[in-house]
C-alpha cells in the first residue's frame, strides 16, 4: 500500500529535480532581459528574435537605436513583454565595421559620451544580476567608471577597455578606486545581488554596448524550494 508519506517523498524528489531545471541556462535565459544598443541603426548589427548572444546566452534581444529614448517596452528571453521599460541618453553612438556572428553584432555597436540607461518596473524577484558590456576598437585601454544605482544598491567598477583586436567576452572585476585600486581590462562587468524594481547604469562617459538582466540562480532555487515547503504544509 502506498502511504501518504511515500507520495510526499516522491513529490519532494520531483520538486528537487525541478529546482535543478529552474537554474539551468535555458530557464535563466527565458527570464533574462537583454538590450542591444545598436548604434546608428545600421541593420548589420540588428539581432533577430532567434539570434542568441551574450555571456548569458539569450534570444529576443531588445534592439535600441539612436542616442536617446524613453518608455521603451522590454521583452524577455521568451519573447514576452517583461513589464519593464527603458530610458537612455548619450551624446553620440557608433559602430565597428565587420561584425562576425551574433556576439559581435552586439559588441560592435554602442552609445557613448555620457551614456546612461535606466530600467524601470522590473518584476524579477530580488536579487538579480546585471551584465554591462563595454568596448570600442579605438579604446586604447580607455578608463571607464561603470556605476549601477538603485534605491537600495550602488556599486562602481573602475576598469579599462580591452584593446584591439576584439578579445571576446572578458570580465573585469576591480571595484577599488584608483590610485589604490588597479584598473583591469575587460569587455563586461557583472553587478551581482542587485535589488529594487528600477536601476540606472552610467559608464562615466565611455561606451555602453549592451545590458543583460537575469535572475540569480539562488533566487530560482528558492522559488522551487518554496513550492516544496507549500506541499509539505498541505500534507500535514
Amino acid at each position: 500500500m502506498i502511504t501518504s508519506k511515500a507520495i510526499l517523498g516522491c513529490v519532494s524528489l520531483l520538486v528537487v529535480i525541478m529546482a535543478g531545471l529552474l537554474v539551468s541556462p535555458s530557464s535563466a535565459s527565458a527570464s533574462t532581459i537583454s538590450i542591444n544598443f545598436r548604434g546608428d541603426g545600421d541593420s548589420t548589427y540588428q539581432l533577430a528574435p532567434s539570434d542568441v548572444a551574450g555571456v548569458v546566452p539569450a534570444s529576443n534581444w531588445n534592439d535600441v537605436t539612436g542616442t536617446s529614448g524613453t518608455g521603451i517596452a522590454l521583452k524577455n528571453g521568451a519573447g514576452s513583454n517583461s513589464g519593464a521599460s527603458l530610458a537612455f541618453d548619450a551624446g553620440d553612438n557608433g559602430v565597428i565595421a565587420g561584425p562576425s556572428g551574433n556576439d559581435q553584432k552586439m559588441m560592435f555597436s554602442y552609445i557613448h559620451e555620457g551614456a546612461s540607461a535606466t530600467v524601470s518596473s522590473l518584476s524579477l524577484a530580488d536579487p538579480y544580476d546585471v551584465y554591462v558590456y563595454f568596448w570600442d576598437e579605438d579604446s586604447k585601454n580607455l578608463p571607464e567608471d561603470i556605476t549601477l544605482t538603485s534605491s537600495s544598491y550602488t556599486k562602481t567598477f573602475y576598469v579599462k577597455e580591452e584593446t584591439t583586436p576584439y578579445p571576446g567576452y572578458v570580465r573585469a572585476y576591480n571595484t577599488v578606486a584608483p590610485p589604490v585600486g588597479t584598473r583591469d581590462a575587460g569587455t563586461y562587468v557583472v553587478f551581482t545581488g542587485v535589488t529594487g524594481s528600477s536601476f540606472t547604469v552610467d559608464t562615466g562617459g565611455e561606451e555602453l554596448n549592451g545590458i543583460q538582466i537575469t535572475p540569480e540562480p539562488a533566487t530560482l532555487s528558492l522559488l522551487a524550494l518554496g513550492g516544496l515547503a507549500l506541499l509539505r504544509r498541505r500534507n500535514k
